[in-house]
């Protein structure tokens, strides 16, 4: 016996009425941790997601991740996991991976008590002062010390840092009302604090070499 089409169409219709419409988003769950903490120069190591949905199960094989983690440059990397079911519905997870400078717990405002012993005898001074020291995002274990000596907060000297003791190079920052060379830096500090600056700033004053001698003691706020 023949079955008329539109009895056909009419159940397919109906059956299709029926279907319920997948509303339902996949659920992204990240492997591992939502954040992730590592220092410059260590490996960041992906750990994947997996995606499930209602209808569709197991579509772990269909995400895509969005962003990079850059562990030569301090800073926060948000990587972003996205999978699509059959019907269009998207799901989404976030993971966030800091990298951080091995010095960072170094960084900080100091109150700063600083004894000067110059070339000029008039000018011998114990100045007090507040220091910002904040970590590089470019090299690990570099620290910038702004207003050291109390030249302002513009100016910037930059020291290493190596176990609990600090030292830089000579050089010569800009901003100083008086020009001059910042040498002979070193320092002392436990794994979160500078505790000593020992240094000698060789600058000019009316045509002549002037060093001040400098000894300072750091109090972290």
């Amino acid at each position: 016996m023949k079955i008329p089409v539109y009895i056909v169409l009419f159940s397919l219709a109906l059956a299709s009425s029926c279907r319920k419409e997948d509303m339902n988003d996949p659920v992204i769950t990240l492997k591992g941790n939502s954040t992730v903490y590592l220092f410059m120069g260590d490996t960041y190591q992906e750990q994947g997601a997996y995606a499930q949905d209602q209808e569709d199960g197991d579509i772990s094989g269909r995400i895509e991740i969005e962003g990079a983690v850059n562990t030569a440059q301090a800073g926060i990397y948000y990587l972003t996991y996205t999978a699509a079911d059959d019907a269009g519905n998207e799901g989404s997870a976030i993971r966030t991976v800091v990298i951080s400078n091995h010095a960072y717990l170094l960084e900080g405002t100091y109150l700063v008590s600083d004894t000067v012993v110059s070339a000029i005898p008039a000018n011998n001074d114990t100045l007090s002062y507040t220091l910002n020291v904040i970590a590089s995002s470019l090299t690990d274990n570099r620290l910038f010390l702004q207003n050291l000596h109390n030249f302002g907060s513009p100016v910037s000297v930059f020291a290493d840092v190596s176990g609990t003791s600090l030292s830089l190079p000579s050089q010569n920052p800009t901003g100083m009302i008086q020009p001059g060379t910042i040498v002979s830096i070193s320092g002392i500090c436990t794994s979160t604090a500078i505790t000593r600056l020992n240094y000698t700033v060789d600058y000019s004053f009316n045509g002549a070499g002037i060093d001040d001698t400098c000894s300072a003691v750091l109090v972290k706020q």
